[in-house]
């Protein structure tokens, strides 16, 4: 095993090497004076000849062209490798892409970009100190926050005994002695199975939860294992329940921007559409309920029975379109 993991090792600062090399490449074509927001994203080809596109960075990283190209590279890695293992991706043909866009330009800073680039190299320093720091099986920190973890043992399969109301229906479970919580399941944006878990007051004669929530926290299901979310921390769990691993997530620093003068216009408006997953994972959504307001009105819309997404939709923009004529 110890070998498997040296020659893991030495193939990842291979690829690290190289992506290095591109990344130099990448921010000559950058100019000076302009700070840059970019997307790391994995393409795979799937065995119906579609792509799946797997969004990898929590955040949008903010670059210039004077950015570490070591610190870049790093960060790129440590996104690819947290992908494989949340999307068991393991074995599975990848292509990196960066998505880019122009952020702000140096007159946007009350400082030089040279100090620009000194804070967002330092935010991307911090954040793969705060993944790598406990990333050490042998540090007795790491040892100790995954020993003596509260939680660690109520799992997304089994969180501990059912708790059924006056009518036997299942309403949360109790977690230890003194805990009992109730669950709430959905999909997350990225299609994926997710619990979100609340700790509350349980009254045992009235069999009921009460007040608002003292602990919260996510479990969502991955491809092996699932991973939990709670505070600034992530714990990994793999797919035999056992927990291999804690992360610790980075707050984002505030930057020396210039606030610019701006002129309030009421002619602007929202729409959102709310969808549901219809094939798991693979990003293929259908739309049901939509809305959008502008100055004096609002509207919302749900999709009626027997009527297609596609149908729908077209009919909740003519609604659109109609009552801006209207209005204008």
């Amino acid at each position: 095993m110890a070998g498997a993991d040296k020659e893991g090792s030495k193939e990842i600062r291979m690829y690290a090497n190289l992506l290095e090399d591109q990344i130099k490449n990448y921010l000559n074509d950058i100019p000076e004076d302009i700070t840059y927001s970019v997307l790391p994203v994995l393409r795979t080809l799937l065995e119906d000849g579609n792509y799946k596109t797997i969004t990898i960075s929590r955040n949008s990283i903010k670059i210039t062209r004077f950015t570490s190209t070591k610190l870049l590279a790093s960060k790129l890695i440590e996104d690819v490798l947290n992908a494989v293992f949340i999307y068991d991706l393991r074995g599975v043909d990848m292509v990196l892409y960066i998505l880019d866009r122009p952020w702000l330009s140096e007159k946007d800073f009350n400082t030089d970009m040279s100090k620009v680039t000194e804070v967002l190299d330092n935010q991307i320093e911090k954040e793969l100190y705060s993944w790598s720091k406990l990333s050490d099986l042998n540090t007795s920190d790491k040892v100790n926050r995954l020993k003596n973890y509260k939680y660690r043992n109520n799992l997304m399969d089994n969180y501990g005994d059912p708790v059924y109301d006056k009518d036997k229906n299942l309403i949360g479970y109790q977690l230890n002695e003194f805990e009992y919580a109730t669950i709430e399941t959905y999909y997350n944006e990225d299609n994926l199975l997710s619990n979100k878990i609340l700790i509350k007051d349980f009254n045992l004669e009235t069999l009921s939860f009460e007040g608002e929530a003292l602990i919260t926290w996510t479990d969502t299901k991955l491809g092996l294992g699932f991973i939990r979310e709670l505070n600034n921390s992530l714990y990994f769990y793999d797919q035999y329940n056992n927990l291999i691993n804690i992360k610790i997530k980075y707050n984002q620093p505030k930057f020396p921007v210039y606030k610019p003068e701006t002129n309030l216009n009421d002619r602007i408006g929202s729409i959102d559409l709310e969808t549901f997953g219809t094939n798991l994972v693979l990003g293929h959504h259908q739309v049901y309920a939509a809305g959008f307001a502008i100055k004096g009105h609002t509207e919302l819309n749900y999709i009626k029975l027997g009527e297609t997404s596609e149908q729908f939709v077209i009919s909740f923009f003519l609604i659109v379109f109609l009552i801006v004529q209207i209005m204008i």
